[in-house]
């Protein structure tokens, strides 16, 4: 075993960990107790004052720990963050404790609570409080020393790092905690603030509280549900709160009218560029940019430097001066991240020719939704924002969920959409009037989201037009029994051939943005219906279907089968100018087409790719490559409009489309935004190129799918939202891949999200 060659106490933390978590040792989690009890019972004990208090809080923090086990096993001391969760716990048990004994007017004895102080002048949560707030490399040295009694020497050896460097964080830690405690009110000395750290160590625990803490650890190895059965009530909620706390210092949600990343760039290396301005010729040629790391870690980076001429006066031009690129290794401003990019849709003819599935049909229906700001009455809602005759008859069937105002999250269905006259700077004015079926509270500002799910059964297949080609071909709703195996939905495609063939045409991409030429390999699901029809799969070079560069016969039968066809392109025309996209229907763009003729055919779940990508994600080669080029700090992706949460989460097969502008038509046959892949696949794509993830979520969001989101980022496996990211691909919670996770709302979704929410 792991820890049979040495010792249990000259183990390190994450060792004993991991022995805990792969070797199922439960005596390498006592040992982790027995070592930093001490200093998670004094910050208890030290906040709430109470024993028995503390004694709970100390048990909530352990319990908190073997859940993070896993994650936190390559840490080789847990003291720093042991501390951040002792100090979390204690003091959100201090304030629940402060609001009972209010409620129980019990006035005097929280004064006498609140008083009790280490020293005359700091009181235990400003010290903790300052102490949780220093950087890491300032903050573990301070507690292990001063905290848990550990030497200079010995902290030096259990971090790795030499004992003068460790002095010197030491001296540099606690000058910064007093400033830190200065700007509170507490002004001591750095002598005073060793002293009273000092009184904050505890001397050891006791072999009960081991036992006890160690029998949860013991329990949990077998199941986490036993292991809650061996705490108090009162120990799961604090765990409980606070491992919401690391979760939500790891997912960063915010909501925002602009987005920008004002941030210094640099290779992944480290280097960075200086500009200065001064005498000479001197040209520098920029290094090579180097590989973007698995996850980007926090560094020490420097920031552009610029330096004025002798003679600022004299412009460099004038004077024959010129600037001059200059590479250097000093550090200016320190912890920045790079520079981040933002990705976007997947452009056919614009060359952003992003995703390596070129067609993803599974011919499913619409989520429509819209959010509606407005004045609210007892029965409903005045909107300032129009709609068309189309979607009131829509919203007939629809429900609504109040963003804003007094009755915020009342949901239930929409009574009736029609109009009401309201007096607006001296002048009466039609407005939309959303009648609901519950009463809610008069609010001049209400915000409301309206949506119909219900229309996701009929289907989405998109009418012939200039850069689509489709004929003999229309939507077929199914029922469970004759849709296809596994099959999402349940829409098809049915092919009728009468009068002629019927086709379906998918555009690949342009030929001057990307090569056509190559293997394509296209999978769907497909069954006859009546007859016995001639069925076939070509590439086509523009609009010509009847001159494919690549053709082959598929053999259906009257039950559902899933048929992989692969085409190889060969002589694809080079185009001729930049005009080649004005040509009619797909212009100057590959096709893949599928026909049918004589019979009728049901056709499900059609799929495109072209061969050659070797990268893991769902992006192509070229892209992922342009993408590491620039090594980004962040990737952010844009979404516009009525999406639901979970339509967002999900690949682009397993999704519907979507709808939320009042010019839409609604109906199975418009033309419906959807987007080229889904949350999970942006993700992956961060993970792999290094960079933080950026998301800007749709304008449509109400409370409880805010709360699925963060459950699909850091929710366990067994979870609802967290299975979904598993059978997805990633067991793992994107918390723990990545150290920030930036959540998006409001702009360019609309620019006015605020609004409705406020």
């Amino acid at each position: 075993m792991r820890t049979a060659a040495k010792n249990l106490a000259e183990t390190n933390d994450g060792e004993l960990l991991a022995s805990f978590v792969e070797d199922r040792q439960p005596e390498a989690f006592a040992e982790i107790v027995r070592r930093h009890g001490p200093l998670v019972l004094g910050v208890c004990r030290s906040v709430l004052g109470n024993s028995h208090d503390a004694e709970d809080a100390a048990q909530a923090v352990f319990l908190a720990l073997f859940h993070k086990a896993a994650s936190l096993k390559r840490h080789p001391a847990l003291a720093g963050w042991l501390h951040q969760v002792a100090w979390y716990v204690a003091a959100h048990e201090k304030r629940a404790i402060t609001t009972r004994m209010r409620h129980e007017q019990e006035a005097t004895a929280m004064k006498q609570r609140e008083s009790q102080t280490i020293s005359e002048s700091i009181a235990p949560d400003l010290l903790h409080e300052g102490l949780s707030r220093l950087p890491e490399k300032y903050r573990l040295p301070i507690i292990m020393h001063h905290l848990e009694g550990h030497s200079q020497e010995e902290v030096a050896s259990l971090l790795g790092e030499k004992s003068g460097t460790i002095m010197s964080r030491l001296n540099h830690g606690r000058q910064m905690l007093r400033d830190r405690l200065a700007k509170t009110g507490a002004a001591v000395s750095v002598a005073a603030l060793t002293t009273a750290m000092a009184g904050q160590a505890t001397a050891g625990v006791s072999s009960a509280f081991v036992a006890s803490v160690t029998k949860m650890a013991a329990l949990s190895l077998t199941a986490k549900a036993a292991a809650a059965g061996a705490a108090s009530a009162k120990v799961l909620a604090l765990s409980k709160g606070a491992l919401s706390m690391l979760f939500m210092a790891k997912v960063k949600v915010a909501a925002m009218l602009t987005a920008a990343v004002c941030l210094v760039g640099a290779t992944a290396a480290g280097t960075y560029v200086a500009v200065a301005a001064g005498p000479g010729n001197r040209t520098v040629k920029p290094p090579a940019p180097a590989a973007a790391p698995a996850i980007p870690p926090k560094t020490d980076l420097p920031r552009v430097e610029t330096v004025a001429p002798a003679n600022p006066s004299t412009p460099p031009a004038s004077s024959g001066q010129a600037t001059i690129i200059e590479i250097t290794d000093k550090v200016l401003v320190k912890d920045t991240i790079r520079l981040g990019v933002n990705t976007g849709d997947d452009g056919v003819f614009s060359g952003c020719i992003a995703v390596k599935k070129r067609i993803q049909d599974n011919f499913e229906g619409t989520i429509y939704r819209q959010c509606h700001w407005g004045i609210g009455d007892e029965n409903g809602l005045a909107s300032w924002f129009g709609t068309t005759p189309e979607w009131n008859k829509l919203l007939m069937d629809g429900t609504y969920t109040v963003l804003s105002g007094p009755s915020k999250q009342t949901s239930g269905k929409l009574k009736a959409v029609g109009e009401k006259t309201i007096k607006n700077q001296g002048k009466d004015q039609k407005l939309v009037y959303f009648e609901l079926d519950k009463p809610i509270t008069k609010a001049e500002k209400c915000g409301l989201l309206v949506e119909n799910l219900d229309r996701t059964r009929e289907g989405q297949f998109r009418p012939q037009d200039e850069r689509y080609i489709a004929k003999g071909s229309e939507i077929a709703i199914l029922d469970d029994k004759d849709k296809a195996p596994d099959s999402f939905g349940c829409a098809a495609l049915f092919m009728k051939s009468e009068g002629g063939p019927a086709f379906v045409g998918y555009r690949t991409f342009v030929q001057r943005f990307a090569d056509n030429n190559g293997m394509w390999n296209v999978e769907f699901w497909a069954k006859t219906k009546q007859g016995s029809p001639k069925f076939t799969v070509t590439f086509c070079a523009g609009p010509n279907v009847n001159s494919p560069l690549a053709s082959q016969p598929v053999e259906l039968t009257n039950e559902w089968k899933k048929h992989k066809v692969s085409l190889k392109v060969a002589g694809y025309p080079e185009p001729t100018g930049n005009n080649d996209n004005e040509q009619p229907f797909l212009g100057a763009c590959g096709a893949i087409v599928l026909q049918s003729e004589g019979g009728q055919v049901l056709v499900d779940d059609v799929e495109a790719w072209q061969e050659g990508d070797k990268n893991p994600t769902a992006f192509r080669d070229e892209y992922v490559d342009a993408i590491k080029l620039f090594s980004p700090g962040s990737l952010r992706f844009i979404q516009m409009g009525g999406n639901s949460m979970e339509n967002t989460i999900m690949p682009p097969n397993k999704a519907y489309s979507c709808s939320f502008r009042r010019g839409d038509a609604p109906g199975p046959y418009c033309m419906r935004q959807k987007n080229p892949y889904g949350m999970n696949e942006f993700l992956a794509l961060c993970e792999y190129v290094g960079a933080e993830p950026w998301y800007c979520v749709p304008g449509t969001l109400h409370l409880d799918e805010a709360k699925a989101l963060m459950e699909y980022l850091g929710g366990p496996a067994d979870s609802k939202y967290g299975k979904i990211r598993a059978d997805l691909g990633h067991a793992k919670p994107w918390t723990e891949t990545f150290r920030q996770i930036h959540i998006e709302f409001g702009n360019e979704a609309w620019n006015n999200a605020p609004p409705f929410y406020e």
